[in-house]
């Protein structure tokens, strides 16, 4: 059911491609924690995708508050583009 949404963005997933699947799609147990909110995030992938490659080196802790993460990105997201 994501296909459609993973193709639009694909251009600017093209240089993330080898880490997810290293990182995401080779793993049951992050794919399980991840894939039920592929939809959200597909849908936030203008704000989440400057802190992807943060994201991919730190999925080990990230993905199983997957879901967590996403209902507070807002408050998140301030604090990482927060220069100071």
């Amino acid at each position: 059911p994501h296909v459609p949404g993973i193709l639009a963005r694909l251009d600017r997933l093209e240089s993330h491609v080898a880490p997810i699947l290293e990182r995401v799609l080779n793993n049951r147990q992050h794919l399980a924690s991840v894939e039920p909110y592929l939809g959200e995030v597909l849908e936030r992938l203008d704000d989440i995708e400057p802190h992807l490659p943060w994201i991919l080196d730190n999925i080990d802790t990230l993905a199983p508050y997957t879901g967590l993460l996403l209902k507070h990105i807002d408050e998140l997201l301030m604090y990482a583009n927060d220069d100071e």
